[in-house]
Formats: C-alpha cells, sequence, structure tokens
C-alpha cells in the first residue's frame, strides 16, 4: 500500500532585509579581504612567486563584483493587470519516473495539488521501471486528479532514458502554455507556480529556473553540508547570471519552460550526440540553451522546490561525476551557440577564467608556500573560510518552516566544510570528469537510492 506524506508541506520564505543585511556584511569581509590582499600580493612579489600575485588580484576583483552585484538580485514581480494575462496560461507538470520511491513520487504529486496558481495538466511518465511497482500509485494519481479537476495522464513506455520519457509525457499535454519540467523526487513549495510565473510577464523571458533546496537536510551530516553548498551556489553564481537574463543551468527538480522552447527543439532533443555517441545526460541544460537562443532566462528567489539529496559518498560521487561530464560537453556547445553579443557567452567565458585561474592558485601555493608552516597554512584556511562566509551569508536570508533559525545558523556555520569538499573531492572529479567524458552511463539508479523510510529513520 502506499502511504502519502502526513508532514505539513515543505515552504521557504525569502526575507529582502535579511539579504539586505547581508549585503552589508559581505561588503565588510570584503575591505578585509582587501587588506589582506594588499598584504599578500607584496608577500608574494618578494618570495619570487608574482605570477601568483597577479592571479590573486584578478580573482580578487572577479569575485568581489560578482559577489556584490548578486547580492542586489531582487524577485520577480507582477502587475494586477499582468497577472491577470497569466492566470490565462495554461501550466502542465511533465514528470520522467525511473525506478523511484512510490511514497516520495506521492509526496511529489501531492504537492502538485497544493499549488496557490492551480495547475492545469500534470503528466507523469513511467520509463520502464524494473524494480519498483506503480500500479496502486497510478489509480491514487487518476483519483487525485479527477478530483482537483486537473487533466492527469499516467504513461509507461520502454525504457529510454529521461529526454525520452519527458518527450513521451508532453505529447498529452501540447496544448499548454507553460511546461514545468520536474524530477520525480522534487517537492514543489505551494507558491513555487505561482511565484515563478510573475516572471513571464516578460514576454522575452523563455525559462523561469525555481530555487532548490534538500528537503533531507536533517538526515546526515552529508545532506545538510550539501543543502548549504547548492544554495549558496545558486545565491552567487546563479543571481548573478539571471540579472542579466543569462542563466546558464536550470536544475532539473523544477524549472519553467514556455511551450514553444520545448515544441520547437524535440528532434533537437532526442536526437543531441556527442563524439557520435547518444547523449543521455544534461538534458536541463539543453532546455536552457534552447531557451537562451530564444531570449531571456532568469532565476526566480521566491519560487522554491525540495529534492532529496545523495545520503551516501558513492551516490554522491556518481551523480557528481555524470554532472560534470555534461557540464563540460555543454560548455563546449555554449561557446559554440551563444552569440557573441549576449553577456550569457561572456558570462560563460568568466566562469572558466575562474575556473582556470583558481587551479593555477592552488598549484602555486602548494608549490612555493611552505604548507608545513601551520600559521601559514592556517592563515590560508581562514582567509578561505572568510571568503566562504561571505558568499555564502545569502543563505540566511531565506527562512524554512522546517528548520528553526539555530539550526539553519548552524548549518551556515559549516561553511568551511562544504568549502574544503569543494576545493578536494568536487575539484578531483571535475578534471576527471572532462577527461572521461565519453562514458555516459547514468551511474545512480541501479537500484532505488533514496526511500521515504530512510529519510524519516
Amino acid at each position: 500500500m502506499i502511504y502519502g506524506s502526513k508532514k505539513a508541506p515543505l515552504t521557504v520564505a525569502y526575507r529582502k532585509r535579511r539579504a539586505l543585511l547581508g549585503a552589508s556584511v559581505v561588503l565588510t569581509l570584503l575591505v578585509i579581504w582587501g587588506v589582506h590582499h594588499i598584504i599578500s600580493l607584496n608577500q608574494f612579489a618578494h618570495v619570487g612567486t608574482p605570477q601568483l600575485a597577479v592571479i590573486y588580484a584578478i580573482l580578487f576583483v572577479m569575485l568581489c563584483a560578482q559577489t556584490v552585484y548578486g547580492y542586489f538580485e531582487r524577485p520577480h514581480t507582477a502587475t494586477d493587470r499582468q497577472w491577470e494575462r497569466l492566470q490565462a496560461l495554461d501550466v502542465a507538470v511533465i514528470m520522467p519516473l525511473y525506478n523511484e520511491d512510490p511514497t516520495i513520487v506521492r509526496e511529489s504529486i501531492e504537492s502538485m495539488f497544493r499549488q496557490t496558481r492551480p495547475l492545469q495538466a500534470i503528466s507523469v511518465c513511467d520509463d520502464g521501471s524494473n524494480l519498483v511497482d506503480y500500479t496502486e500509485l497510478q489509480h491514487w494519481f487518476e483519483q487525485e486528479c479527477a478530483r482537483a479537476g486537473v487533466a492527469g495522464y499516467w504513461t509507461r513506455t520502454p525504457n529510454g532514458g529521461k529526454r525520452h520519457a519527458q518527450m513521451a509525457a508532453r505529447e498529452h499535454v501540447a496544448w499548454c502554455h507553460v511546461y514545468a519540467m520536474i524530477d520525480s523526487d522534487s517537492l514543489l513549495d505551494p507558491k513555487a507556480t505561482e511565484e515563478a510565473l510573475k516572471a513571464f510577464a516578460d514576454p522575452e523571458v523563455m525559462s523561469v529556473a525555481s530555487m532548490v533546496a534538500a528537503a533531507n537536510t536533517k538526515q546526515n551530516l552529508f545532506t545538510r553540508v550539501m543543502d548549504l553548498w547548492y544554495v549558496g551556489l545558486q545565491f552567487s553564481d546563479r543571481s548573478v547570471m539571471s540579472r542579466f537574463n543569462s542563466v546558464l543551468v536550470n536544475y532539473g527538480a523544477l524549472a519553467y519552460y514556455r511551450a514553444e522552447v520545448v515544441d520547437e527543439n524535440i528532434d533537437a532533443y532526442l536526437n543531441e550526440r556527442f563524439l557520435d555517441q547518444e547523449m543521455r545526460i544534461s538534458d536541463d541544460s539543453l532546455l536552457t540553451l534552447f531557451a537562451l537562443l530564444r531570449g531571456k532566462t532568469v532565476q526566480q528567489v521566491t519560487s522554491w522546490a525540495f529534492t532529496y539529496m545523495p545520503t551516501t559518498f558513492k551516490h554522491h560521487k556518481n551523480q557528481q561525476i555524470r554532472w560534470m561530464r555534461g557540464s563540460f560537453i555543454r560548455s563546449m556547445w555554449r561557446f559554440r551557440y551563444l552569440p557573441l553579443g549576449r553577456f550569457a557567452f561572456w558570462g560563460h567565458v568568466t566562469k572558466w577564467i575562474q575556473y582556470v585561474l583558481a587551479s593555477i592558485a592552488v598549484v602555486c601555493v602548494v608549490a612555493t608556500q611552505d604548507l608545513t608552516n601551520w600559521k601559514t597554512l592556517l592563515l590560508l584556511l581562514l582567509i578561505q573560510a572568510g571568503i566562504y562566509y561571505g558568499v555564502m551569508l545569502r543563505y540566511l536570508s531565506i527562512r524554512r518552516n522546517d528548520e528553526s533559525p539555530w539550526y539553519q545558523l548552524g548549518t551556515w556555520a559549516m561553511t568551511p566544510f562544504a568549502a574544503l569538499w569543494a576545493g578536494t573531492f568536487l575539484r578531483v572529479w571535475r578534471i576527471y570528469a572532462m577527461f572521461t567524458c565519453v562514458n555516459m552511463a547514468w551511474g545512480t539508479r541501479g537500484k532505488v537510492e533514496v526511500t521515504a523510510e530512510s529519510v524519516a529513520a
């Protein structure tokens, strides 16, 4: 028997005042870092490493500009007249499904029925799951759709991958104006759709990325730190790109697209190849690229979804390497197809410059600095921790209904662990992913990875 969740729906409140307070603190941290930067330039120049001083200076300027600019991001809004037009749009959820825990899938669907701006359709495609029987869940789904007055479609296809499942689900809702692409473990904040649609008040906006947080932050220390890291990235890198209407990647947990973005690129989406291999990864970034080529891509900081983070090292590693392989391949596509006149292209170039310079800096520090000197090592670690604390400070601008302020503050205090993880494991995995990008195996769903029972345990 399939049991639904009796928990209250997860919600997030975005606090503008806290964001402004955070901005003032970050500016203070940047000033302090600047003082150290001047001292460091002098030290590096005298120990024979002027190249490191130059790299340090460039990274300093780039990160300052990125951090400060991202803090001035504002939620997209709509006037009463614009909202009337947005209310007339038919919105459909498209959800591919493969070997996901039935209880989690039901929680996801329940969150769709709770939307303050009702959906017009929900289309689920079971991509040939071989470990789970969804018969009972499908029956419940059809009953709930009829009760809610929502057009519901549940189909099953032979296993063909996420993209094929998405397009099979799309066939039933091609009459809609907006597609909400979600993963089968996504839990939607009740206001997710209402807030996301406000960005479509601008007719040039082609896609809206919702914010994504972990649903299972309290499962273990690992999921808690990863929640901090992912939310922090959205509030830094993606916030800057959104301010220039140039978001490069929408997370698969929840993103909204104008129907024509998908409808006019079905063949390219289903038949993408790389080095004569079928692309079975990086689907969300390709949809975002299609949207970028048509118009603006933005992030809505008041639209939230929750996803279940990997709970084991192996699952996390496989997921990250798969994402990084896809990211590397998609990067080539962006260099090839993005217009030179768009900020998206130059923002992408800037990200690569930052990555290369940061990697060089790490090598230079290891090669030229006396890391056996505990004072030097401690100073370097404290500097990096301070920088990341500033970048991640916007994590405190949100309020989750399932966490106390003190719990959230404790999560933010773990920033050095997230920074250390990113600077070691994630950096090494990214290099590995670049050299093995032709290996496009899914790699994380040979079994049901996360279950409702494990989360509740």
